[in-house]
C-alpha cells in the first residue's frame, strides 16, 4: 500500500509540473464566489395566492408588513424575511403567516359550503368538544411529518392470529391508501416503514375502564409532529371492525373528530360512517401536509415553531 501511495503522489506532482525542470506551474483557477441568494421577497417578486382545493390562482389583495399587495403583480419594493403577512379573501380561512425566502405561492384553506370553517376547526384543531360544563378546547395542528412516506401498521401476535381482525386491518389500510395516494403517503400491513404503529387488544388498559370506550390512540409529538403512535382496542370484536381501525389510524395521522356522521373520523360507530377518508377528509389531510405543524386556528403559522417540543397525547373513542 505504501508503494502505491508513493507512486500516485509522484504522478500527481508530475502532472502538476511540480517535478523540477518542467514548465512553470499554472496559476490555480479560483471559481467565482456564489452570489448570495436574497432573503425575503426581493423587489419584482410575484406572489401568488392559490386555492388549496383546486390549485388555481386566487385574485385579490393581501397585507404585507402593513402595506397592501396585489396578488400576481410584481412587488415594487423588497420585503424582509419574517415580515407579517395577513390574507383575508372571501371563501377561505383568514391566513396569518410570515415572509419566508422562496415561498412565493401562498396556499389558502377553503371556507365554503362544502368545507365550512366549523368542519375544519373540529377535525384539525378541536381536542375537546364543548358540552355541558365543558368548554371547547382548541389545540395547535399536529400531523405526521412530511418526511414520513410509509407507515407500517403492526398488529400484535394475538391480532395476527385472528383472521377477522387481520381482514379488518387490511381493509382499513387499503381504504387509506386509495384516498391518500396523491399525498405520496402509503400504509402497509406489517413490515417496516418510516413510522411503525403497533396495534393491540387490551381490555384492562386504563382508558378502557370506561365501558363506552371502544379504542384509543396514544401519540408522542415532537414540535407538533407525530413521531410515535400505538392503537389499543378495548375488545377483540372491536379490533375486527375495519371502520374503527381506519378511524384510529386517522388519529395517528393527526386528525381529531369530524362533525359529519358519514366521515371516517365521526366519533361514534355508525353504519353511515365511512371506512376510509371521505373526499373532504382527504382534502383536509392534504392541506395539513402543506401546513407547518403547530399552526394555530384558523390558519396562523407565525408561532408554529413555538409548539411544545415533546408531548404525549391519548385520543379516546
Amino acid at each position: 500500500m505504501r508503494r502505491a501511495s508513493a507512486a500516485l503522489g509522484f504522478l500527481f506532482l508530475s502532472a502538476c509540473g511540480g517535478g523540477g525542470g518542467g514548465s512553470p506551474t499554472s496559476p490555480a483557477v479560483v471559481p467565482p464566489a456564489a452570489t448570495p441568494r436574497p432573503s425575503g421577497w426581493p423587489a419584482g417578486t410575484t406572489i401568488q395566492l392559490v386555492d388549496g382545493d383546486t390549485g388555481r390562482p386566487v385574485a385579490g389583495t393581501f397585507v404585507v408588513a402593513g402595506a397592501t399587495v396585489q396578488a400576481g403583480a410584481p412587488l415594487g419594493a423588497a420585503v424582509a424575511e419574517g415580515a407579517t403577512v395577513d390574507i383575508t379573501i372571501p371563501g377561505f380561512l383568514a391566513r396569518q403567516t410570515l415572509v419566508r425566502t422562496g415561498e412565493t405561492q401562498l396556499l389558502l384553506w377553503p371556507d365554503s359550503s362544502a368545507m365550512p370553517a366549523d368542519y375544519t376547526r373540529a377535525l384539525v384543531y378541536t381536542s375537546v368538544r364543548a358540552s355541558p360544563g365543558v368548554l371547547e378546547v382548541l389545540s395547535p395542528m399536529r400531523r405526521l411529518p412530511t418526511r414520513t412516506r410509509t407507515v407500517a401498521v403492526v398488529p400484535s401476535a394475538a391480532i395476527q392470529g385472528d383472521p377477522e381482525a387481520m381482514d379488518a386491518h387490511r381493509a382499513a389500510v387499503d381504504a387509506l391508501n386509495a384516498a391518500l395516494a396523491p399525498l405520496g403517503l402509503s400504509f402497509r400491513l406489517g413490515g417496516t416503514g418510516d413510522l411503525s404503529i403497533p396495534t393491540r387488544v387490551d381490555p384492562s388498559a386504563g382508558s378502557c375502564v370506561d365501558r363506552s370506550t371502544r379504542a384509543f390512540t396514544s401519540l408522542s409529538l415532537s414540535n407538533a409532529e407525530v413521531v410515535w403512535a400505538e392503537i389499543t382496542y378495548c375488545g377483540t370484536a372491536i379490533s375486527s371492525t375495519e371502520g374503527t381501525v381506519a378511524h384510529e389510524l386517522g388519529h395517528a395521522f393527526g386528525l381529531w373528530h369530524s362533525l359529519d356522521p358519514s366521515d371516517m373520523m365521526y366519533p361514534f360507530a355508525r353504519s353511515s360512517r365511512a371506512v376510509g377518508p371521505t373526499a373532504r377528509e382527504a382534502l383536509t389531510m392534504s392541506l395539513m401536509r402543506a401546513r407547518r405543524p403547530g399552526t394555530q386556528w384558523p390558519d396562523n403559522d407565525r408561532q408554529s415553531a413555538a409548539a411544545a417540543a415533546v408531548l404525549v397525547e391519548t385520543v379516546v373513542d
